[in-house]
């Protein structure tokens, strides 16, 4: 396959390069930016934009944030490759590498400030400091994480030189950048929660549960949301658009999508799509971990989970509550975790099903097992008494765990919610993060008959109210066999479809659209057979089977 040109010349060093969605001009663009001091660093090069690969569709794809960013994007990556893109990367945290699949290229973006903040003395430091100074110190502590993120970034494309790139939502907030100087790539966002402007319901994030009265308000929030959500964000992008030679932006990428392809990883089960969306740019597919959420099998839990799960020798096997928040549980001060810690066990302990309370990113010098450090003293003595309730740091395959679990109790992460509900098992859910989307998800499961919000996580004392609850969907409880019965019908509708493979397809057909536009030839898609064909030139050793089940085996947990 030919190409239409070599590769066109680069802007003089001086002049910006035209934003992605600027016309051309013949005037020099005027910029604001002040000129570079000594100790700033240098303004990096232009990205080459090169001819179109002869051989095949390159697809980079861009997330920052938790494992539950990363599995989906890795998701997407395997089924871009099954639907003939020669070539796909995944831009993300080097700490994910492991999770995703070797045929994937992969591109280090550096440490999260999830992970940086929860893990290190200085970010703790930060974390426990509370008071209004809190999001201040938090800005100044991510901004230098940030701009690593967006050189790396940088860096990618200008190596890898895809034609596509499809940043997921954290993705999109630092990329402005790297898609102004890189103007011809065709650009794709993928949502996992329904973030796109409508008037019928709030922003899925710092609202609630997105509830509206009327659409005005509606209006006035998504401009809030955006605006501080961008907050973050905005000194990392201002200060590398200034280095770079680009005029600082105001207002929120996501503000400013245009006709951009628009891919909602949820199902519209769960979240109806709005009436006033774009029909022609947004949709809506479904969870791309979808496939990926089955029983691995033969998996061995650790040794000290047999007893509440009811395993080993002469043991009949039980269906434990599984109290899980992910990594938000590190977002919370110790004294916050040591009170909802020793509300799940009390509440375990009433129960008297057994309980696992998984307590990874807890901030005790000491983990796991039966280990107390975690609990304060007047819980002590129910877990010594009850061998059923765990406390565990570990980590255990959600989709082979909560096929045994009675009920699951979470923060509200929205892989967590569709294992769980993939799993046929209720979901409740005691939202960690104001400002994130768990309180939403409750709100759409509440909506759809599908589980139950409950007190937020700060606010467990006693956990009798949560007890209350989970008591009333737990076997022989009053909303027990209503509510099996709606996330069972929930569950066998998620399996009757391919929402990675629709995505892929999608991404595919814009990159294509898009490359029309400009004058190209259109790319040629790889069958099948070639790209997992061990005899094919370039091919990979594993056919289309094993290179999903290897991904999924590994990445969802």
């Amino acid at each position: 396959m030919s190409n239409d040109s070599d590769t066109p010349p680069q802007p003089p060093a001086e002049t910006p390069p035209i934003a992605q969605d600027s016309a051309p001009s013949e005037e020099p663009v005027q910029t604001d930016a002040a000129p570079p001091v000594a100790n700033e660093p240098e303004p990096a090069p232009v990205i080459e934009t090169g001819p179109l690969n002869p051989n095949g569709m390159k697809i980079l794809i861009v997330t920052i944030g938790s494992r539950g960013d990363v599995s989906p994007a890795g998701a997407l990556a395997v089924e871009c490759m099954c639907q003939g893109a020669k070539s796909v990367a995944v831009a993300t945290h080097g700490a994910f590498k492991s999770i995703l699949p070797e045929e994937i290229e992969f591109f280090d973006l550096g440490v999260s400030v999830d992970e940086s903040l929860y893990e290190t003395p200085d970010g703790r430091a930060v974390i426990e400091a509370g008071g209004f100074s809190k999001s201040s110190a938090i800005k100044k502590f991510a901004t230098p994480i940030l701009e690593n993120m967006i050189d790396q970034l940088a860096n990618a494309v200008q190596t890898f030189k895809p034609e596509c790139i499809v940043l997921f939502t954290g993705a999109i907030m630092i990329a402005s950048p790297v898609l102004d100087r890189y103007p011809t790539l065709s650009v794709s966002w993928c949502h996992l929660l329904p973030y796109s402007v409508t008037a019928e319901h709030a922003p899925p994030t710092g609202y609630g549960d997105g509830q509206i009265y009327f659409s005005m308000g509606a209006q006035l929030k998504w401009t809030l949301n955006m605006t501080a959500r961008y907050e973050l964000y905005k000194p990392a992008v201002d200060t590398k658009r200034a280095a770079w030679g680009l005029p600082p932006i105001e207002t929120s990428p996501l503000a400013t999508s245009d006709n951009c392809l628009k891919i909602m990883a949820y199902s519209p089960s769960l979240c109806p799509r709005p009436t006033d969306w774009d029909q022609e740019n947004i949709h809506i597919v479904g969870s791309l971990m979808q496939k990926a959420i089955q029983d691995v099998g033969e998996y061995k839990p650790p040794l000290e989970l047999n007893t509440p799960l009811g395993l080993g020798r002469g043991a009949t096997e039980t269906n434990p509550v599984i109290f899980t928040f992910g990594s938000t549980l590190a977002s919370l001060t110790h004294a916050e975790q040591t009170k909802l810690l020793s509300a799940a066990v009390r509440v375990g302990c009433d129960l008297g099903v057994g309980a696992i309370i998984f307590t990874k990113g807890a901030t005790s010098d000491e983990f796991g097992g039966r280990n107390h450090a975690l609990i304060d003293d007047s819980t002590r003595d129910l877990i010594m008494a009850d061998p059923k309730v765990v406390l565990f740091d570990g980590e255990v395959p959600h989709s082979w765990l909560f096929r045994r679990a009675g009920a699951v109790v979470c923060h509200g992460g929205v892989g967590t919610v569709y294992t769980a509900l993939a799993c046929k098992c209720p979901v409740l859910v005691s939202p960690v993060a104001e400002e994130a989307d768990h309180a939403w998800w409750a709100g759409c499961l509440e909506r759809q008959g599908l589980g139950k919000l409950v007190q937020t996580a700060r606010s467990h004392k006693s956990g009798k109210a949560l007890a209350d609850t989970l008591r009333s969907v737990l076997p022989g409880g009053t909303d027990a066999q209503a509510l099996k019965t709606r996330i069972s019908e929930f569950s066998d509708s998620m399996r009757a479809t391919d929402p990675a493979q629709a995505a892929a397809k999608l991404v595919i057909d814009r990159t294509q659209s898009t490359a029309a536009k400009v004058g190209k030839n259109r790319f040629e898609l790889f069958p099948r057979e070639l790209i997992f064909d061990a005899t094919g030139p370039n091919a990979s050793s594993v056919t289309p089977k094993h290179f999903r089940l290897k991904h999924e085996a590994a990445v969802y947990r």
